[in-house]
């Protein structure tokens, strides 16, 4: 009697995962058309989309409207009268479309069956040249300095072998002015800064505190010396 108890529910078992199988291999097999648009591969319609509406008509018949858009702009549409629970494909501009109806105005699927190629139709796909930053606002150059004597004027170097003389030269022609150096901002990817200092009457500063506060000089001269 265990014996057959046993038996029965093995078959039952067996019986219970024949149904399952079955059941997600259908739903595997309804579902893979709308996945791939259909019979073509979504990467092959060229980002289309078909979507379709039934409005109800007098009798057994409904209004079919199919559009197919791109990036949600619409490219082609089509409507027709079509009798209840109607399923077939429809051609839409330069699309065909397979539309399933159930229930008057029920749509069950609507998939993509052919598209065309941009280079089929005349389309060139662009890429947007906006960059993602925000955009800088433009501004017009200073005016330029009647002299420089007695202003301060900031030296900002790159590399450290010809700007310090150019520095000390400035002395001469900032008469009653100051002249800022500034040498500790990055020579090139990777590689530190070498910073150095010159002697009085220069103010050594460093970058970062002159960005802080780039309205104390008057003018700026910038270098990239070996």
């Amino acid at each position: 009697m265990e014996r057959r108890e046993c038996i029965m529910r093995k078959k039952w078992l067996i019986l219970t995962y024949i149904v399952l199988f079955m059941f997600l291999t259908s739903t595997a097999l309804f579902a893979a058309p709308q996945q791939k648009n259909g019979y073509v591969e979504a990467a092959n319609t060229y980002g289309a989309v078909a979507a379709a509406k039934v409005t109800s008509l007098s009798g057994n018949q409904n209004g079919l409207t199919i559009t197919v858009t791109i990036d949600g702009t619409v490219v082609a549409e089509t409507y027709q009268t079509i009798p209840n629970n109607a399923s077939g494909e429809y051609t839409v501009g330069d699309y065909k479309v397979y539309v399933s109806t159930s229930g008057n105005t029920k749509v069950d699927s609507c998939f993509i069956t052919y598209a065309k190629a941009p280079s089929e139709l005349g389309l060139l796909r662009v890429v947007n040249p906006r960059p993602s930053r925000a955009p800088i606002e433009a501004v017009g150059l200073a005016p330029r300095l009647a002299t420089v004597e007695g202003k301060t004027v900031a030296v900002i170097a790159n590399y450290n072998n010809t700007m310090p003389p150019i520095a000390r030269a400035l002395l001469d022609v900032v008469k009653n002015g100051t002249v800022i150096f500034i040498s500790d901002m990055e020579v090139a990817a990777g590689q530190s800064p070498r910073p150095v200092e010159l002697e009085a009457p220069i103010v050594n500063m460093s970058l970062r505190d002159f960005e802080a506060n780039p309205a104390i000089a008057d003018a700026i001269v910038f270098g990239n010396g070996f």
